[in-house]
């Protein structure tokens, strides 16, 4: 009996509640919610709603669900995979509530504000290539007065530190020159602004940037120490998006928007607004043509089925500068020479490309590109000096009989004057087929061609010291070249094998000839083809061990090629021959090891060695510099090495800080070989007949990049650099000599002149660099809307009134006057402060 009466104590005590809840329900108000993606305005289905007292329920294919509450105030949870967890306060009696939940960026609720950035996805390669994403981009790159993404290149490992304005860095100890540059897989020319104190590459076009310095791919010919490959943003197709940037001095507008449910377009462009900046500085007269820059890209995509994808760029950069100067006269007594002049430089490229993949099956692709690259740059200059200078009492008692009792002499409008117009024009074809072998082989075959032709014209007439018996006379000398028309034909054709052993054994194998014939109205050249094959593999012994994702050690050694812009200027009176131009070669090869942690740590250790062959020098023959013009001596057996280590330990995208730390050590060293050139070499001013290291080459580059996110939407970005000195010559002290010169009217005086000797030395540099930039960014939406918001604040080289690198000082050979102090690096001497705010939707 008591067993009896326990039993029904226990139905009383669960079956009544129960009952009484189960009648209550329909009661119950019911919730309405409705979750949808922040950025796209997509509904989202399959989010799992959680509220206090409340049983779970998923949102349906409209992103609706129905959650039944208790009537009073509570906190509603949204999760669902790939997007942040979003709270959101739920007042008493409220029956409707919207969530919007985003994977990058801010959500905002009732109560509660979260961020987190984007998962990004790259193809970065341990042994080949690093890659800037945009949110890199977006904190390290959109800073200045130019934002420029090669701000954020610069302090990728491997990358040698150049300073501010300029944008032609070495990669892995090689020449500035031999760095490629590919925008959306076509090739680019000459990518720079203001002569290359900037990239044309603007941060709000780019979607990410990939610098391949390692073992790049037998996919890419005419490179030699680095390849950069830039990518634009991708159009959505689902809805319009507006990304609208306006800072220190620049408007940028890029718009995207669907054209039908397969399409869509990115447009927009970038205009510099220098006026404002300069005539706050007090410049405003120096410029005929402030300085400016006027960008506008296009890009439209169609993918009408699976199978196919087609896309069409454009792109058109323009770039100028007019620079009026006077100089005042000297403020030493019996000096009163006064000079003005001019300085205009325009530049203009245009970019055209189009590609098509066709997915033939799922075992084979067809890739076919088109490309069409134009560079027109126009330079002249002209100078004016007038007055009269006192000679120095030394240089009467050293020069008492050739002067005859003067003391000085008197110049009246001595002109220097000089132009060049340049016109590079390129085609390009690129065509490849692949298949994939089973799991583990994919195997490309490719070919490609490249038309590349050149035009030249440049002319000056310069006052300059002719070699006159034993004295200088000062002359005015007249020089032109004119290179109407030189065209050269690149064939490159590649076999690649990309295989994958089970994951455990990956890489690259890939051989690629490569052919240059060179040709114009007067003369042919038909140089000697080229085979340059590579390969590369990482060994991944550890995968999915605890804190590591994944442990690997990468090899590999290639040929890589390059035939210098320089050779395209070829003429008749250098004598050249196919075997006595060939393209510049080297041979690199890499040891490395790579550690992936699961938190997003990334740590990179390489090390390389290059060995250098066929460098192109170009010398003059001696006693050929007179009024008649030199004679050049072209040839191409220059030789040298560069080897390093490259080091990257990296924490990427963290909730409140992330960044990198990189540190590189290089050796680079060059040998011209002494032929029958002068001392040192036309284009570089490099020592000839020895071995020495070059302009650019620094033996420690330290960079760091730091953002720290304390609370939501607000990110300090520091960035700091530490560069050891590169070269600094061995300069004598500045002595005068005697030059004699006959006016318009023949009228004979001797000017006092005055130089130094300066030779190459091993053992001498210039001060160590080291930077620091700071940037504060707050970011948000607009309530209730999709339109994001920033604002930014950017510091650059903060510490210039405290420290400047030094080099050797310039001297004016007019006065003999030393200036006072040279700069290691091209800087405007105090911290520049921009600002922006950014709007997009």
């Amino acid at each position: 009996m008591k067993k009896l009466l326990a039993k029904d104590d226990l139905v009383k005590k669960c079956l009544i509640p129960l009952g009484f809840l189960l009648f209550s329900l329909p009661f119950l108000p019911a919730l309405s919610i409705t979750v949808f993606d922040k950025e796209l305005g997509i509904p989202l289905e399959g989010v799992r709603i959680e509220a206090a007292g409340a049983a779970p329920v998923v949102t349906d294919a409209d992103g609706k669900a129905e959650l039944a509450l208790g009537g009073g105030p509570t906190t509603v949870l949204a999760q669902t995979p790939g997007y942040e967890p979003a709270k959101a306060r739920v007042k008493a009696g409220e029956l409707v509530l919207e969530i919007r939940m985003v994977l990058a960026g801010v959500v905002e609720g009732k109560e509660l504000v979260v961020e987190k950035s984007k998962p990004q996805k790259t193809d970065a390669q341990a042994g080949v290539s690093a890659v800037a994403t945009r949110q890199d981009i977006r904190s390290t790159g959109e800073i200045g007065i130019v934002e420029d993404v090669m701000s954020t290149i610069k302090m990728l490992p491997g990358v040698g530190y150049t300073g501010g304005w300029n944008a032609m860095p070495s990669m892995r100890g090689g020449d500035p020159r031999e760095t490629s540059f590919v925008l959306d897989g076509a090739p680019v020319d000459y990518p720079y602004h203001w002569g290359g104190a900037f990239t044309i590459f603007n941060p709000d076009m780019v979607e990410s940037a990939k610098l391949s310095n390692g073992l790049i791919s037998a996919r890419y010919g005419q490179v030699l120490s680095g390849l950069i490959e830039v990518t634009s943003k991708t159009p959505k197709n689902v809805v319009p998006q507006f990304d609208l940037d306006t800072s220190t001095t620049g408007l940028a507008l890029f718009v995207q928007s669907p054209l039908g449910p397969n399409a869509g377009l990115l447009a927009g462009g970038k205009v510099t607004w220098m006026d404002v900046s300069f005539a706050l500085a007090g410049q405003s007269g120096t410029f005929d043509t402030v300085p400016y820059i006027r960008d506008s890209y296009a890009r439209v995509f169609w993918k009408p089925t699976d199978k196919i994808d087609w896309s069409l760029n454009t792109f058109l950069a323009t770039d100028g500068i007019g620079l009026k100067f006077t100089s005042g006269a000297s403020t030493v007594p019996g000096d009163n020479l006064t000079s003005s002049g001019s300085f205009r430089w325009s530049n203009v490229s245009f970019l055209a490309s189009t590609n098509l993949k066709f997915l033939l099956d799922e075992n084979n692709l067809f890739d076919v590109s088109a490309s069409f690259n134009q560079v027109k740059a126009d330079l002249a200059f002209q100078t004016s000096t007038s007055g009269t200078k006192t000679y120095d009492q030394a240089f009467i008692d050293s020069n008492a009989t050739l002067l005859g009792g003067a003391t000085g002499y008197t110049l009246t409008n001595l002109t220097n004057q000089g132009n060049q117009a340049t016109l590079l024009r390129t085609y390009q074809g690129r065509t490849d087929f692949s298949h994939q072998f089973g799991p583990g082989h994919l195997v490309t075959f490719g070919a490609e061609e490249t038309l590349n032709q050149t035009s030249d014209q440049e002319s000056s007439n310069m006052w300059v010291d002719v070699p006159s018996g034993q004295t200088w006379s000062f002359q005015q000398v007249s020089r032109s070249l004119d290179v109407p028309k030189n065209s050269g034909v690149n064939s490159g054709a590649y076999l690649i094998d990309n295989f994958d052993f089970g994951g455990l054994v990956t890489g690259e194998g890939g051989l690629r000839v490569d052919h240059t014939y060179l040709f114009n109205d007067s003369m042919a050249l038909n140089t000697i083809p080229v085979v340059n094959p590579r390969v590369r593999m990482a060994y991944t012994p550890v995968k999915n061990m605890g804190w590591v994702d994944s442990f690997a050690f990468t090899a590999g050694s290639g040929l890589y090629s390059q035939l210098p812009l320089q050779a395209s200027l070829f003429d008749p009176s250098y004598h050249l021959t196919a075997d006595s131009l060939q393209p510049n070669r080297a041979w690199f090869n890499l040891l490395g090891l790579e550690l992936l942690g699961n938190d997003g740590w990334k740590f990179t250790l390489e090390g390389y060695y290059k060995n250098y062959f066929n460098r192109l020098y170009i010398g003059t023959v001696p006693g050929t510099s007179g009024t008649n013009g030199s004679v050049y001596d072209v040839h191409t057996d220059g030789v040298g090495y560069a080897w390093g280590v490259d080091v990257l330990i990296q924490k990427q995208t963290g909730r409140y800080w992330d960044g990198w730390l990189t540190y590189s050590y290089v050796v680079a060293r060059f040998l011209n070989p002494s032929g029958v050139s002068t001392a040192t070499d036309v284009l570089s001013g490099d020592p000839i007949g020895s071995w020495y290291y070059p302009n650019y080459q620094r033996f420690h580059n330290l960079n760091l990049i730091l953002n720290w996110k304390p609370v939501t939407g607000f990110m300090t970005t520091l960035t700091a650099s530490v560069a050891t000195g590169a070269p600094r010559d061995k300069v004598g002290a500045i002595t005068s000599y005697a030059s004699t010169f006959t006016d318009s009217s023949g009228r004979t005086q001797v000017i006092e002149r005055f130089s130094r000797t300066s030779a190459y030395d091993d053992a001498l540099r210039n001060d160590i660099s080291c930077p620091v930039n700071l940037k504060f960014t707050w970011s948000g939406y607009y309530p209730e809307t999709k339109v994001r918001w920033e604002y930014y604040l950017g510091l650059e080289n903060v510490f210039a009134n405290f420290y400047t690198p030094k080099s050797n000082p310039g001297f004016d050979r007019t006065t003999g006057k030393e200036s006072s102090g040279g700069s290691a690096d091209f800087s405007i001497g105090f911290p520049v402060p921009s600002v922006g705010y950014k709007l997009s939707y």
